[in-house]
């Protein structure tokens, strides 16, 4: 496995966030439970998300019904995906603008592209998983 990046840092497909818990949305399709992710995926250069990479494995119907392109677009908006590393170690030090800027990769999209993500995704959550969430 690869040294995980300084958090906040660019995201260097370590693996680690997925091997250390869920994010939002693997909670809502796999239910709580603890890491790691059942979608994590390794890949050639280290790690990746099987919701993003092959979401009609995990989220068949929205596929079926939006297309690949859209649920895994759609996956990538509720991880904050190219946000930057978001594992933050125990030990680890965090500058709070640094924190800010990962937690406001979501956030900061228009209400409405959210909605749309959530709504692709809903077919796939879990029944008691059905309050909205962002990350």
């Amino acid at each position: 496995m690869l040294d995980k990046p300084t958090y906040g840092q660019p995201c260097n497909a370590c693996g680690r966030c997925c091997q250390d818990e869920l994010c939002g949305l693997a909670k809502k399709v796999f239910g709580p439970r603890p890491g790691p992710c059942p979608a994590l995926a390794e890949l050639e250069s280290g790690f990746g998300c099987g919701l993003i990479l092959t979401p009609s494995r995990f989220a068949p119907v929205p596929a079926s019904v939006y297309g690949t392109v859209a649920v895994s677009e759609a996956a990538a908006l509720l991880c904050a995906a190219g946000a930057g590393c978001d594992a933050q170690g125990h030990d680890e030090l965090v500058d709070e603008a640094v924190r800010a800027r990962v937690m406001d990769a979501t956030q900061s999209r228009p209400q409405a592209e959210i909605e749309q993500a959530r709504a692709i995704w809903r077919a796939a959550w879990l029944p008691e998983s059905a309050e909205p969430f962002i990350r």
